[in-house]
């Protein structure tokens, strides 16, 4: 297994991400993808459905489309660093993405780069 799927899987291994996106198809290619490293994936369309989501379970970590609503998108930031719930803000557009944060797609090198950003500053991840 070459290194990158490694550390993806290991990244994502066990945890459960609330992903804020509104487009259904590519969450769940990535879906899919998390899923079979082990990991858990709950997918919401809209900040204030992240929101009740974060009122009434754990997760792990969160990715947040960038290109929702700006106001709201921090509203979430700030209830998640509140928290201390590590997030990315991700965008589907890789053009733009090194802007804005990070490109989500159903990519090994993608998610590998989310994993890396969510938990590689927690010093008992596996990710390092």
């Amino acid at each position: 297994m070459d290194r990158k799927r490694w550390t993806a899987r290991e990244c994502f291994k066990g945890k459960l991400l609330l992903v804020i996106d509104r487009d259904y198809f590519l969450s769940d290619d990535v879906r899919g993808m998390v899923e079979g490293w082990g990991g858990s994936f709950l997918v919401v369309d809209t900040v204030k459905a992240g929101l009740s989501v974060l009122e009434s379970r754990s997760v792990d970590a969160a990715i947040v489309d960038i290109e929702i609503d700006a106001r709201e998108a921090f509203d979430l930031a700030e209830r998640l660093d509140e928290k201390a719930i590590p997030f990315v803000f991700a965008s589907s557009d890789s053009a733009t993405a090194p802007l804005r944060g990070f490109v989500f797609r159903a990519s090994v090198q993608a998610l590998t780069e989310i994993g890396m950003g969510l938990f590689a500053r927690n010093p008992q991840s596996q990710c390092n």
